[in-house]
């Protein structure tokens, strides 16, 4: 029952961030954007924050999606993100461990859930979340 509350703190807890860091990704988007005939860089950056921002924004949708109780879409829209290459890692590998959180805990999958431990695990070395995914591996 411990591991479940912290879990569930651990849930609430990236809203925060994730709200925190969005509208820094928008201004990020928002500057490069008018130097992108000029210089190749400039596009390459604006089209980097532009998927870091479709990103975050694919993040906030499953967070929304959750918290209606959707846990099947929120589910789909937190693989989405965890698989997407041009992603934050620290997003990605959220999103992948929040994956394996809504199969074992909202939709009762624990098959599910433990591949989507084992994706932190293996893709996210060095994550704050690889701890988490190991122990919740450890309790299915």
């Amino acid at each position: 029952a411990e591991a479940e509350a912290a879990a569930e703190e651990t849930e609430a807890e990236p809203a925060v961030e994730e709200a925190e860091a969005e509208p820094a990704v928008e201004e990020a988007e928002a500057e490069p954007a008018a130097e992108e005939t000029e210089a190749e860089p400039a596009v390459e950056e604006a089209t980097a924050a532009k998927q870091e921002s479709d990103c975050q924004e694919l993040s906030d949708e499953a967070e929304a999606a959750y918290n209606e109780d959707d846990f099947q879409k929120a589910v789909d829209l937190r693989e989405e993100v965890a698989q997407q290459e041009g992603c934050d890692e620290a997003l990605r590998a959220m999103n992948q461990y929040f994956a394996g959180y809504i199969y074992q805990f909202k939709l009762n999958d624990q098959d599910k859930a433990k591949e989507a431990y084992q994706k932190v695990i293996d893709n996210y070395a060095g994550s704050k979340y690889v701890a988490m995914a190991e122990a919740k591996l450890k309790a299915l």
